[in-house]
């Protein structure tokens, strides 16, 4: 047996793990979407609050990934099958974009809302430099190691 810490394994098996569930749920090149921009805005956040926030509770990765997937899991959740005789649900067509602002609603209140309240503003500054297309890694000079975030 080999025990391993879940700090060792990083924030991102948690997107990939959650990428799982939500193939149940909706078409793959939809789910493909949404990893995507998770991905992006997970690695990048992590690495910029490590850098310039702080978090009042101790937080990490994982901390912050569990956070929006939670956050994301309201909307989803009714889209869930509640009973096997049920009425078939229908996803609407927009899904993908729905599912995009979920995700950055969830990257608003999962990450910046656990940070200090000296902070947030930082990482709410950021948030919008990011969304908007502006280079963060060479504005905040984030390491993102040699393969860095897509």
């Amino acid at each position: 047996m080999v025990l391993l810490e879940s700090g060792e394994l990083g924030h991102s098996v948690y997107v990939t793990s959650y990428r799982t569930e939500l193939l149940k749920l909706f078409e793959e090149k939809v789910c493909d979407k949404l990893t995507k921009y998770f991905h992006h805005i997970i690695d990048l956040s992590v690495e910029f609050t490590a850098n310039n926030c702080h978090f009042p509770c101790p937080g990490n990765g994982a901390f912050i990934v569990n956070h929006m997937i939670r956050i994301i899991e309201c909307y989803v959740e009714a889209f869930k099958p509640k009973h096997h005789d049920a009425d078939e649900i229908k996803i609407p067509t927009d899904i993908e974009d729905k599912l995009i602002n979920v995700l950055i609603y969830a990257a608003i209140w999962g990450i910046g809302g656990a940070l200090d309240e000296h902070t947030s503003s930082k990482y709410d500054v950021f948030l919008q430099e990011l969304i908007s297309g502006e280079d963060v890694r060479e504005k905040y000079n984030l390491d993102m190691g040699p393969d860095g975030a897509e």
